[in-house]
């Protein structure tokens, strides 16, 4: 059985906090969430199988000063007993084809090189490395510095 990816808008904001108290452990205020899916430029995936959520992967896009843009896949997670049956795939194949679709320049993702899963998902889809010394730096907030 082959995943069914959706995509939530502001409309599906009770399914995707049920998505997210399944797989993440802050949760936003509906009003929140509802912001964030109303956005055309958000993206917020939901997988489900066997008529449960399996799976989600949110992403942003990026305008570019020369009128192009990208896509930052921020975030992708499958449950464990849903894993290497094609969820994560099904889940970067939307979004991939939302590159397509609007004519993007690129869909990007960040891993970290000690997480072999990730790193080793990305290959296999066809993910390349342009710069095998990039580095990501991250400047956190004053209220979560520390």
């Amino acid at each position: 059985m082959n995943p069914i990816i959706s995509r939530f808008r502001s409309e599906d904001v009770k399914s995707a906090g049920k998505v997210l108290l399944r797989f993440s452990e802050r949760q936003p205020t509906a009003d929140q969430l509802r912001k964030f899916l109303a956005s055309d430029s958000h993206f917020f995936l939901a997988a489900s199988m066997d008529s449960a959520w399996v799976g989600f992967a949110y992403a942003y896009e990026l305008p570019r000063p020369d009128g192009t843009s990208m896509l930052f896949l921020y975030s992708i997670e499958v449950a464990s007993e849903y894993r290497r049956r094609g969820v994560a795939t099904a889940l970067l194949s939307y979004l991939r084809g939302v590159v397509d679709e609007r004519q993007m320049k690129e869909l990007f993702v960040l891993a970290n090189c000690s997480n072999d899963a990730a790193v080793a998902f990305y290959k296999a889809t066809g993910g390349v490395v342009e710069h095998g010394e990039d580095l990501c730096f991250v400047y956190p907030g004053r209220d979560r510095a520390g």
